[in-house]
């Protein structure tokens, strides 16, 4: 079967071939996940990302702006067509036979569809996920079980955006195309240790500087400043797994002034100073930590999760 990578896959394709995704385990007995199972599909986009979701009502653009998390039902002929995995987002998978085992009647874990919810520090805690289900074992601190729940819990403790990124493209109507966001993503990329401006961003785009400032908010959520800034801690998440690059070193590679600044960017945009991202981005994150990635990403999680009951470490 020949697959077009430019235009990512389906997660049915997905699914069917066994690879690419991160899929909760089945319960025992069962026969693996297939392609047509329904379920639960959480998106992290670690950078801004257009998909399509598809249905039989037809096909709607869907843009996350990146250091998002989005959960969405697949069920009957839905599916969604994903961007070359992984470069931009991290997908997992829960079908609904796992779930009375892993949320166990618990209303305040209970899954429910949520689009472009931000926060980095969550999308950190999924690509931990997505790992630890992909290479299982003895090493894990935290059962998936548990920290899944807490995940679920923060989520559900953050407030969606008003307006939804659900979006189908207006006739007339210029939008920031995948091919245009590839353009820029690629000039931040080979110029993340440099200033970068808006007149360079709109220079790329071929638009002018407050034509570029509206579509971008309007089809991906971020200005152009935000765009930039999310690719620099991006590109700073890959370094910190690196455990022997200095901290300084990682801040000037990825355009920072200095490490005070980079500090302080990191932990305002992912609740998380740099050292404690490392420590989950290498897998040595104890419980601490991943509680922490998840309860400092909304301040009602904590409460949520001491009115259920649930510990995360349980």
């Amino acid at each position: 079967m020949q697959h077009d990578f430019a235009d990512g896959l389906t997660v049915r394709m997905l699914l069917a071939r066994g690879d690419a995704l991160a899929c909760w385990p089945t319960p025992a007995g069962t026969n693996g996940v297939s392609a047509g199972t329904r379920g639960w599909l959480i998106l992290a986009a670690r950078r801004a990302v257009i998909t399509q979701r598809l249905g039989g009502a037809g096909e709607t653009t869907l843009a996350l702006p990146g250091g998002t998390v989005s959960i969405l039902r697949l069920d009957g002929d839905e599916d969604l067509r994903l961007p070359p995995v992984p470069h931009r987002v991290v997908p997992i998978f829960v079908c609904d036979a796992s779930l009375p085992a892993i949320l166990e009647g618990d209303a305040a874990h209970t899954f429910r569809e949520v689009i472009g919810l931000a926060s980095d520090n969550l999308v950190a805690v999924a690509g931990y996920l997505a790992d630890g289900l992909r290479t299982p074992g003895p090493e894990t601190p935290l059962p998936h079980d548990g920290l899944l729940k807490s995940f679920i819990a923060c989520v559900n403790a953050g407030s969606p955006p008003s307006d939804p990124p659900h979006r189908a493209a207006a006739p007339g109507r210029i939008h920031i195309t995948r091919r245009k966001l590839d353009e820029l993503e690629r000039f931040v990329g080979d110029n993340i240790d440099q200033p970068i401006d808006v007149l360079d961003l709109a220079r790329v785009a071929e638009m002018s500087v407050g034509h570029l400032c509206r579509v971008m908010k309007r089809d991906i959520g971020v200005t152009p400043y935000q765009f930039v800034l999310r690719m620099r801690i991006d590109r700073a998440r890959a370094h910190l797994g690196q455990r022997d690059v200095p901290l300084v070193e990682v801040a000037l590679a990825c355009g920072f002034a200095n490490q005070a600044h980079f500090n302080a960017a990191f932990k305002k945009m992912t609740g998380l100073t740099p050292g404690q991202f490392r420590r989950i981005a290498i897998g040595r994150a104890g419980a601490h930590d991943l509680q922490r990635a998840c309860q400092t990403a909304f301040p009602g999680a904590a409460a949520t999760d001491a009115a259920s009951g649930h510990s995360p470490e349980a």
